[in-house]
């Protein structure tokens, strides 16, 4: 929780460095970006849909953080060139739009509306994941 925590800080300074005079350079790569932010809070949405959804007042409270964090970094890997195609833009922008969608829901306590974005994001990532993710990190 620590680490993302900190990575929710550093994304939250990126993003705000963007509209000051400064221009955004993109240091993390791809990878980095889903191995140490995405992948973990996208593991700790499937485990809380798994479990049926937020049970708690902090399943509902990390379930926002989650998915914010995962809005956040997806921005980035929208930026700094990293784009490769339109189905990277496709599956980003799908990913933004689940993951606002399970903020909301979230404040709400809105399960259905918050299976439904979290749902959604699961969807972008696969849009990507079929053709960007190496063949030797789909099997692990």
């Amino acid at each position: 929780m620590r680490k993302i925590a900190i990575f929710a800080a550093l994304a939250v300074l990126g993003a705000g460095l963007i509209y000051a005079d400064h221009t955004y350079e993109g240091v993390a790569d791809v990878h980095d970006i889903m191995e140490l932010v995405q992948k973990p809070s996208m593991d700790q949405l499937a485990a809380i849909m798994k479990a049926g959804g937020p049970q708690s007042e902090d399943d509902w409270k990390h379930s926002k953080a989650y998915a914010s964090i995962l809005s956040e970094t997806t921005q980035l890997l929208l930026m700094g060139g990293r784009v490769k195609d339109d189905v990277w833009t496709n599956g980003a922008t799908t990913v933004i739009t689940g993951a606002k969608a399970a903020v909301v829901a979230s404040d709400a306590k809105d399960l259905a509306a918050w299976k439904a974005g979290v749902g959604q994001m699961g969807k972008g990532c696969r849009t990507c994941h079929k053709v960007h993710k190496p063949p030797e990190e789909k099997a692990q």
